[in-house]
Formats: structure tokens, C-alpha cells, sequence
């Protein structure tokens, strides 16, 4: 497996489960994502004279049809 490092994208995808609870009489929530897959996600390659693209490209091909929400 490669090495990411901090700040470099990868592709999660899983479920997402709410949380609650309460402290000091105050009530708390946040959304969590319950990963079940993490894809590597390579740079778009730069040509002679050509600006990188903004979109990654996915190593899976499975992965390129998750529809990112």
C-alpha cells in the first residue's frame, strides 16, 4: 500500500450516522462518516504546456462512478 501524507486527497466512501448527546445541559450533534473503503486519488498528469486539471484522477475505476456528495 502507499503512503499518503497530511493534506494529499483520497476518496472515502461509507455511511453516515448522526451522534447526540448532551453535556452540561447543553444538547450536541454531529455527523459522522462510517468508512467501510479509502481510494488513493492520484494528480492530474501535466502535458508540455498544459495546466493540470482540477479533477483528481481515481486509481479504481469502480471509484469513478461514486458520485461524490
Amino acid at each position: 500500500m502507499a503512503q499518503k501524507h497530511k493534506g494529499e486527497p483520497v476518496l472515502a466512501s461509507g455511511r453516515l450516522k448522526t451522534e447526540t448527546w448532551n453535556k452540561d445541559g447543553v444538547s450536541h450533534t454531529r455527523l459522522v462518516l462510517m468508512v467501510q473503503t479509502v481510494q488513493l486519488i492520484q494528480p492530474g498528469i501535466k502535458a508540455a504546456g498544459e495546466v493540470e486539471s482540477s479533477e483528481p484522477k481515481i486509481e479504481s475505476e469502480q471509484a469513478q462512478n461514486v458520485v461524490p456528495f
